[in-house]
């Protein structure tokens, strides 16, 4: 089960809106709609619910998105003046954001859910 911060959220929702097709987008609108975590409500405060695993697909989604804005950050970071400290760091930062959100993602799908409590119980998980 994952639990996306409201900032995981709009970093995924922007990587998918720059990255994905079409349909791809529309699949993880459609999960994002149902997701019980972090809402936010018109009055701008924010509900949270429980934490949901991510269905195989809509994950491959995300991290096919995700894995293209860390590529375009990273060719930013290449680009990048060595005099230019803070935007180095700036970069650099948002680089190990990416891959830390990635690395979330990837750990809460279904699939992986599925093994871990395979695993908690002491059987192997054949799927």
């Amino acid at each position: 089960m994952v639990a996306l911060s409201a900032r995981a959220l709009r970093l995924i929702d922007a990587a998918i809106d720059k990255r994905a097709p079409t349909a791809a987008r529309d699949r993880w609108l459609a999960w994002r709609e149902r997701y019980p975590g972090i809402r936010e409500r018109h009055d701008g405060q924010r509900d949270i619910g429980e934490p949901a695993a991510i269905p195989e697909d809509v994950a491959e989604v995300v991290l096919a998105a995700l894995a293209g804005w860390k590529q375009q950050l990273e060719g930013e970071l290449r680009n990048c003046p060595d005099w230019d400290e803070y935007k180095i760091a700036e970069l650099d930062n948002q680089i190990s954001y990416v891959a830390a959100v990635s690395a979330r993602v990837a750990g809460a799908t279904e699939k992986r859910q599925r093994e871990s409590w395979f695993q908690r119980l002491g059987h192997r998980a054949v799927f």
